[in-house]
Parts: C-alpha cells; sequence; structure tokens
C-alpha cells in the first residue's frame, strides 16, 4: 500500500510538473469537465486522491463530483468530496449534502486508496460536525461531536480537538442568540 502511494505521487507529480511550459514558465489549463467524464474511472479516483494530498481540493473535487454522477450513493467519493468542498471556501454549505451520506457507513479498516472502499473513515463525523458548524446548525454540529466522541478511543488524534469543537459552537450559538 505505501509503495502503491508512493508510486501514485511521484505519477502526479511528474505529470503537475509536465503541465508548465518551460518556454513561458506558465501553467497548462487544467482539463475540462468534458475530458474529466471521459477520463477512466480509476484515473480519476487515483487523481483526486493526488489532488487532495497536494491540497488542490478545488480541482480535487471536480474528480469526485465527476464520479458522483455513476456513483452518486458511494460513501467514499461523498465523504472525499464533502472534505475537498469544506476546505474549498465558497459552496462550505454543499459539504452537507456529501458528509450526511457517509454517516453510518464508518470502517476501522478503512482504504482510501482502494477504488472499490464503501466505508469512510471516523473522521467523516468530524467534517460533518465542522460543516453544521459552518452552516450555523451548532446543535447538529454539537450532537455530531457528541456522537463522534461517544465512537472514539481516547488515545485518537482527533478526540482532544472534540470538546474544542464543542465550546466553539457552544459559543457560536450563544453569540447569534445575542
Amino acid at each position: 500500500m505505501l509503495l502503491k502511494r508512493l508510486i501514485h505521487i511521484l505519477v502526479i507529480s511528474f505529470a503537475l510538473l509536465m503541465g508548465f511550459d518551460s518556454q513561458a514558465q506558465r501553467q497548462k489549463a487544467p482539463p475540462t469537465d468534458a475530458e474529466i467524464d471521459a477520463a477512466p474511472e480509476e484515473d480519476r479516483f487515483d487523481a483526486g486522491n493526488g489532488l487532495m494530498e497536494l491540497k488542490q481540493y478545488y480541482q480535487s473535487l471536480r474528480m469526485w463530483k465527476s464520479l458522483l454522477k455513476k456513483y452518486p450513493d458511494n460513501p467514499n467519493f461523498n465523504y472525499k468530496a464533502g472534505v475537498c468542498q469544506l476546505e474549498v471556501i465558497s459552496g462550505r454549505k454543499n459539504s452537507i449534502n456529501y458528509l450526511i451520506k457517509t454517516v453510518g457507513k464508518t470502517a476501522k479498516n478503512y482504504d482510501p486508496t482502494d477504488f472499490s472502499e464503501d466505508k469512510v473513515p471516523i473522521d467523516a463525523l468530524f467534517y460533518l460536525g465542522r460543516a453544521y458548524h459552518l452552516d450555523a446548525q451548532f446543535d447538529k454540529a454539537i450532537e455530531t461531536f457528541n456522537e463522534l466522541k461517544s465512537k472514539l478511543n481516547p488515545k485518537h488524534v482527533l478526540y482532544n480537538d472534540i470538546d474544542k469543537n464543542i465550546q466553539w459552537a457552544n459559543n457560536a450559538k450563544t453569540m447569534v442568540a445575542n
């Protein structure tokens, strides 16, 4: 799996480097939606993962949206689209539409590099809580964070962030009410 990921990153990096015009130092235009839709599904999947790793969330979101045209209920694709949408400043509210489709579909042995993966990591609840908070749905955010806390081991990397997010949601509720 590590070797596959390393190869994947190298291929994406090489592709991005080849996209530069050495004469004019210009970046090649990103592919059109039609070009993305015409690419093989697994290539779109790999590109989406690679772009997420590079924090190119807008371009990655385009890959996930393309895959969701054919697989609208795939929890993994919805999770990744939701995370990307949350990281893109405009349209953050739309992330809820993706992330809500991941509820109840978590798995401890989640494999983010497997095209056929139909589960999501427990982190999906964290992102859903953030999305609710950013949409001013503070009670739902608190409920989601509490659900996540009940499912996590105290040693999990997100565990300590949950209480902070609950406090922030409570503070936001108070501020909006005043």
